[in-house]
């Protein structure tokens, strides 16, 4: 298989199309406030117009850009200015409103509360495994090399998460 470079315009193009939305999305259901998404976003995608990764399939660089994201989350929550979290507000955030839009998921609990909004209060790192585990489909391993982390913590961290998701699902609160 032959690997390659950016090479144009259209190439890139193609990518920001294809992987633009899931990667926002994701940068959404991570951070706090809408512009620091965006802000990364910019980011991550300069850091493709500037590597010089040779990519072997549109699927590593899916993986890259993943990863790329990850790493500035995890650099962003590490800046002191951003260690104050505040909480998100479900309503105005795009990922919560897109995933909320569909009654997929939803059936069954309080009127009020759709599965994405007691996602978005599990602690980052659970939020980062359900994300990328049900809304991009990656495999507990995929997790593992995207978030820099072993295999079995990524799968302690979707057990975890779903533990928190089906107490307070049922009303006795997450009990971190």
């Amino acid at each position: 298989m032959e690997k390659f470079v950016i090479k144009d315009e259209a190439w890139f193009r193609r990518i920001l199309e294809e992987l633009g939305t899931p990667l926002y999305r994701y940068l959404c259901s991570q951070l706090i406030d809408q512009r620091w998404a965006e802000d990364i976003y910019q980011d991550v995608f300069l850091a493709l117009l500037k590597t010089k990764t040779e990519f072997v399939d549109d699927d590593h660089v899916r993986f890259w850009l993943f990863r790329v994201a990850s790493n500035k989350v995890k650099q962003f929550f590490r800046k002191s200015s951003t260690l104050r979290e505040v909480l998100v507000d479900v309503d105005a955030s795009p990922i919560f409103r897109h995933l909320s839009a569909s009654d997929e998921g939803c059936s069954g609990l309080d009127a009020d509360h759709c599965v994405w909004e007691y996602v978005s209060d599990l602690p980052r790192a659970q939020r980062e495994c359900i994300y990328l585990k049900y809304v991009e489909g990656y495999s507990a391993n995929d997790i593992a090399r995207i978030t820099q982390s072993r295999a079995s913590t990524v799968r302690t961290r979707l057990l975890r998460a779903r533990i928190a998701l089906r107490r307070a699902m049922e009303g006795g609160g997450y009990g971190f």
